[in-house]
């Protein structure tokens, strides 16, 4: 190396030397400030030296820095451009119109619908765009929210046909003073309408409620009344307080409580409605019968309550009542007369062999005859009285395990007797035994066979069956009576037929198709077969017959019927007496007397008593003188004095081994068909012949 090279490169350090100390202190500076802005401390030298810091590339560093910063503000600055243009499309696609207002009134800016609504589009104040006013209308809400400083909502106005709903809020500076407002306006045309379509729906149903005809209230379920219209402030007299008062179960009548608040109970634990009829007790205790309709509403987290329209019915029932009574007076008056001609038919009879049997015997002419044809009419005579109690009290029968295929011949055979009716017996082997009155259940099949007849005019066959039903092929038929084996038993005839409209009516009281009739026959049949348990149907076509089909309970063990008697009526004509000594009481002193004669008769001693209290006083003495009385024969009815059925305790107090005969002419009376539930042996229906009460008394000796 030369030594002009060498003085070259000394001179160059020593250069370097003397300008690195600026350099140095000017890149310490500039990195301090870079950390300052970072928010990091400054360097000191005594962290770095010179020599380190050249090393650092502290430019390199200076450089990478601002092109980060430079590349976070351009992707702030994409964010701040995406949120603004969100923030663009929800205010523009807002379904409010907003509008930005500064104090002026000024309109800064607005949404897309706000635009729309605006009067002109290119107005500057909102009182132009909005009121389409040149200045500020008295009222403006955008002067008040300015003037109060306070946000406005809910404020309704009218504009451009629709109704908007205004809301402004104000947004203040830094020293608390208004920068602008926001306004909203939400169209509630829609809404607004429906209120009123809903107000006016409201007071016309409010009308109807108020003005209805019918009763209308709601009850919570504690009985406490929520509402009730007017009509029901009327009919029950309440006062305007009496609604807060009153409870459901103050109002319902007492005796029908029960029923309506089962009927609330039910509605309760079921839901639906329940129709009733029920009674009210207004305020002065008039009673109202209401027809109505109740229903409960139990809507979720709501306590259940009850609402109840009615009708009130309670006219309506009087004059049903009343036109009751007018046809009742009506068919008795029908009744009346046709029993009225029967019964002259039958003294007629009796009057008349009676005065013949007179006559002849005066002539010497054989009396017998017409003593028997007077007794004919007399046992006609009780059997339409036996009709007339069976269907006016529905004649207790006297029951007794009896088998009908006799009874049934004979029924047949006596009513079909002179006449141009045959009939066919069809009954099934072995028809089971059934309890019953076998005097009863004879007027059933008598009544229904002399109907048949009175159907062929012209002759013609009556069919009679009888089958067995066990109990599952009986619940099949789903009758209206208790389940049990029945019997089955149709009679049918070839006869007339009965129109269609008449069917449902022959078995009431009265109705008949047949001139002078009273209507009794089928009436008392229904009654007859409804006292055994029994049901009875009929089916008929005009001009093809009729066919009556009657359902009896049966005693399905019994099939041999050993312990059952036949139910053909015999009576025998022995009327030996048997020399006892008979006590009889009865208040009517031709009956006491006749009764005793034919006592005596026959061959008994008798003694006779009126009352009840000379019966036992009669008794008494007859034990006490060691001749006591074998038998009593009681009526049943002393007017004015102890019957028979308080007498008959009071004798077997003296006697607890007393025979009693009960002796009525009231086949319905409980006595009679059960005499021994009420202390007596046996009965005695009257009227009876001589033979009837003979064998009576036989039967109570053995």
């Amino acid at each position: 190396m030369n030594d002009d090279m060498i003085k070259v490169g000394e001179r160059d350090k020593a250069v370097e030397a003397a300008g690195a100390k600026p350099v140095y202190e000017y890149l310490r500076k500039s990195i301090n400030s870079l950390l300052e802005v970072m928010g990091t401390l400054p360097l000191s030298p005594e962290e770095i030296d010179d020599e380190d810091l050249i090393e650092l590339d502290p430019l390199g560093i200076i450089s990478g820095s601002f092109g980060q910063v430079l590349d976070h503000l351009n992707d702030t600055n994409q964010r701040l451009n995406d949120a603004h243009e969100e923030l663009r499309v929800f205010f523009d696609s807002a379904g409010v119109a907003i509008l930005v207002l500064d104090p002026s009134m000024n309109i800064i800016a607005k949404n897309s619908t706000a635009a729309r609504i605006l009067k002109t589009q290119d107005c500057k104040h909102c009182y132009e765009g909005i009121c389409g006013e040149e200045a500020p209308p008295e009222g403006c809400t955008l002067i008040n929210i300015l003037e109060t400083k306070k946000p406005l909502s809910s404020k309704e106005i009218g504009f451009g046909g629709n109704i908007y709903e205004v809301t402004g809020i104000p947004v203040f500076d830094e020293d608390q003073n208004i920068d602008h407002v926001v306004m909203t306006y939400a169209d509630v045309t829609a809404r607004d309408n429906a209120l009123k379509a809903m107000e006016k729906s409201e007071k016309k149903y409010r009308d109807l409620f108020e003005n209805a005809n019918d009763l209308i209230a709601a009850f919570s379920s504690d009985g406490a009344f929520l509402y009730v219209n007017s009509k029901w402030k009327n009919a029950l007299e309440w006062r305007p307080e009496d609604l807060d008062e009153a409870k459901i179960a103050d109002t319902v009548a007492p005796e029908y409580k029960r029923e309506f608040f089962q009927s609330m109970e039910m509605l309760r634990r079921g839901g639906g409605n329940v129709s009733m009829e029920t009674s009210f007790i207004s305020r002065s205790g008039k009673k109202l019968i209401l027809d109505g309709n109740v229903t409960v509403s139990s809507e979720a987290g709501e306590k259940p309550f009850f609402r109840g329209i009615f009708r009130d019915i309670t006219l309506q029932k009087k004059l049903e009542e009343e036109s009751n009574k007018a046809q009742r007076l009506e068919s008795v008056g029908f009744l009346a007369g046709g029993i009225a001609h029967d019964f002259n038919n039958l003294l007629t009879g009796i009057l008349g062999n009676i005065s013949l049997a007179r006559l002849y015997k005066e002539e010497g002419i054989d009396i017998e005859p017409k003593l028997a044809d007077a007794e004919k009419a007399i046992l006609r005579a009780q059997n339409l009285t036996a009709q007339l109690l069976t269907f006016a009290k529905g004649g207790a029968p006297v029951k007794k395990l009896i088998r009908l295929e006799e009874l049934i011949s004979d029924s047949a055979n006596f009513a079909t007797s002179n006449t141009n009716v045959t009939y066919k017996l069809d009954i099934e082997k072995g028809l089971w035994p059934v309890e019953a009155d076998p005097g009863q259940i004879d007027q059933v099949f008598q009544n229904l066979f002399n109907n048949s007849i009175h159907a062929m005019p012209d002759g013609g066959e009556i069919t009679i069956s009888g089958r067995n039903l066990p109990v599952d092929e009986a619940a099949e038929l789903h009758l209206p009576i208790a389940a049990a084996p029945l019997i089955c038993l149709t009679i049918s005839d070839e006869g007339v037929g009965i129109d269609y409209d008449d069917l449902d009516k022959i078995f009431d009281p009265y109705f008949s198709t047949r001139e002078m009739g009273m209507g009794l026959g089928l009436a008392t049949v229904y009654s007859v077969v409804r006292n055994h348990g029994g049901y009875i149907a009929v089916e008929s076509t005009p001009g093809d017959g009729t066919s009556f089909t009657i359902h009896l309970p049966a005693k399905a063990g019994s099939e041999s019927g050993d312990s059952a008697e036949s139910g053909a009526a015999t009576e025998s004509n022995d009327v030996n007496g048997l020399k006892k000594r008979l006590l009889v009481m009865d208040d009517d002193k031709m009956v006491v007397e006749l009764v005793s004669e034919l006592l005596v008769y026959l061959g008994y001693d008798v003694s006779k008593a009126m009352n009840g209290e000379d019966a036992i006083a009669l008794y008494s003495q007859a034990l006490h003188d060691g001749k006591p009385f074998d038998a009593v024969i009681l009526d049943l009815t002393i007017a004015g004095g102890m019957g028979g059925k308080e007498t008959v305790k009071e004798l077997r107090k003296l006697d607890p081994s007393l025979k009693a005969l009960a002796s009525s002419g009231y086949s319905n009376d409980p006595v009679m068909s059960k005499p021994k539930e009420y202390g007596f042996n046996a009965v005695v229906a009257k009227p009876f012949r001589a033979a009837t009460l003979s064998a009576s008394l036989k039967k109570l000796f053995l």
